[in-house]
């Protein structure tokens, strides 16, 4: 068992995951599970391993699945590992996107342990509370950062201003169901380097309804709006910065 006194930890849900098990044979979801769930879990930390390698850094992200969550966190809270979770929320949201499942996060921090044994692994603690919470109230495919990881440390750092100035971060009325209208951290998961990804509703509509996904549903249709909207605010964006 290790704790850990302080980890920022992504909390992902894979949206319409019911509808996907319910719509699809077992051997379908064994596929589309294989193909596009592990394959994408596996492609992010892969990539993110291979960041810190050519940094000559330990690998950075540990990464936990359990049916359609996934749970992603570091071994402490400094600017670097700020970036690297948030890198990591980054690709994941994109590549899940990208194979017609959606997902929907928060990154935020707190205490977390782990209990590993020889057949499992469990992790619990109020870092990962505070970033299913967060997650959970969005309406959307998106992420947002929690206000208590943007510390002064954070916010006066060089790795902070990069994701700002290239737009990985972004400023946005993210739609939640419930609370007050206000601006908060969104990872610009849409637009990166000049290239724009699904910026249109059709697009988008199309990645929700893959693997024989229902969308003639109320919550289901807003969370396509507000996505479509991110998309098309994403391209608003100055591409010089984008590029800088």
């Amino acid at each position: 068992m290790k704790t850990i006194e302080d980890s920022y930890v992504a909390f992902l849900d894979i949206l319409g995951f019911k509808d996907l098990v319910d719509k699809n044979s077992h051997l379908d979801l064994q596929t589309i599970f294989s193909n596009d769930i592990m394959h994408n879990i596996n492609r992010t930390k892969k990539m993110m391993d291979d960041v810190n390698s050519e940094l000559g850094m330990p690998s950075a992200i540990q990464v936990l699945s359990v049916s359609d969550s996934i749970i992603m966190w570091t071994e402490g809270t400094s600017p670097v590992q700020f970036v690297n979770i948030v890198n990591a929320a980054f690709s994941a949201l994109l590549f899940f996107m990208q194979r017609g499942a959606p997902l929907r996060g928060a990154i935020s921090k707190g205490p977390v342990t782990v209990h590993e044994s020889e057949n499992q692994k469990n992790i619990f603690g109020k870092g990962i509370t505070n970033a299913y919470n967060l997650e959970n109230i969005q309406q959307w495919s998106g992420a947002v950062i929690d206000d208590i990881c943007l510390t002064e440390e954070i916010v006066a750092s060089s790795e902070y201003e990069i994701l700002r100035r290239k737009h990985i971060l972004v400023e946005y009325l993210v739609p939640f169901k419930t609370g007050p209208v206000e601006y908060r951290h969104a990872i610009n998961w849409a637009g990166l380097d000049g290239r724009i990804f699904y910026g249109d509703y059709d697009a988008i509509e199309k990645q929700f309804a893959r693997h024989n996904k229902s969308i003639d549903d109320w919550s289901v249709k807003q969370k396509i709006d507000h996505t479509a909207a991110f998309a098309r605010f994403v391209q608003s964006l100055p591409k010089d910065r984008v590029t800088g």
